[in-house]
């Protein structure tokens, strides 16, 4: 956050202190200006905005993460944010799958069909590998009065890979009334003045310049990983660990892993995968 505050034109708190001594909070940690603000996170959240605000939110939305994606890494400071750049999609499959494997509680043939069917099939990289968030939407940002970020929170989860695989994953948060599943459980987008999803791609397609033909493969992509995330939470819960999606009992996480993979596999029949 420090680099991009001083570096680039990417909206971010400001970097007021940090302290590595264990002895002060038992682990390391930041402390950051405080921003003043909207956070939308959920319907009710959202249900004020007017279509013109929703349309000013969503296009700052897209203009900010398109600007994050074009950061020069190395001119900002952040070439060591990674030790690889590049095969940001195979080393996301090797990862998640490691992670599964590590954990691995039940039978998923789906899960394991699927990793191979999108392992063999990795568009190739288009772009520079850029600064990829990992888990952008709007509830990891603020809005200004004026409907504009002003800034973006939670980078923990931030790498240097695939510009259009970090914007996919962002679209899956994107829910329209006739989703029969979300990723989130009372997703803000579900308000009716915020355009659809297909309009939110060719936004992004417009203001990035990238071809996003492999649309199909990069969703499916997607809804496998946060099959593997959930599948983990599910595991841990049914070792005995508490917190993590708390609404559901751990049988509905359970299922939602498995309604998460049979849309993974639509979405790789489409991409011919």
């Amino acid at each position: 956050m420090s680099a991009l505050d001083k570096h680039s034109d990417v909206p971010v708190p400001k970097m007021l202190g940090y302290c590595d001594d264990l002895k002060v909070n038992q682990a390391p940690f930041y402390v950051m200006s405080f921003v003043e603000g909207l956070i939308i996170r959920d319907q009710a959240s959202a249900s004020h905005l007017t279509e013109a605000q929703c349309l000013t939110a969503t296009h700052s939305l897209i203009d900010t993460q398109v600007a994050f994606h074009s950061v020069d890494i190395d001119a900002v400071g952040l070439s060591g944010l990674a030790k690889k750049r590049s095969h940001y999609i195979e080393r996301q499959l090797k990862r998640w799958r490691k992670q599964i494997d590590a954990a691995k509680i039940r039978e998923l043939p789906l899960l394991d069909a699927l990793h191979q069917r999108l392992s063999k099939n990795i568009p190739a990289e288009q772009t520079r590998p850029g600064l990829a968030h990992g888990d952008y939407r709007f509830d990891n940002t603020v809005l200004s009065d004026d409907c504009r970020i002003a800034a973006v929170l939670d980078w923990e989860l931030c790498t240097i890979g695939d510009p259009i695989a970090d914007f996919v994953w962002s679209l899956l948060y994107w829910a329209e009334p006739k989703d029969s599943i979300t990723w989130l459980l009372d997703p803000p987008t579900l308000n009716p003045h915020f355009i659809q999803r297909d309009a939110v791609v060719d936004l992004y397609a417009q203001r990035s310049g990238l071809d996003l033909s492999k649309l199909d493969y990069y969703l499916a992509f997607s809804w496998w990983k946060q099959a593997c995330i959930v599948e983990g939470v599910y595991a841990r819960l049914k070792q005995g660990a508490s917190g993590g999606m708390k609404v559901d009992s751990i049988d509905a996480i359970a299922t939602r892993v498995d309604s998460y993979l049979a849309v993974a596999s639509e979405l790789a029949d489409q991409a011919s995968l």
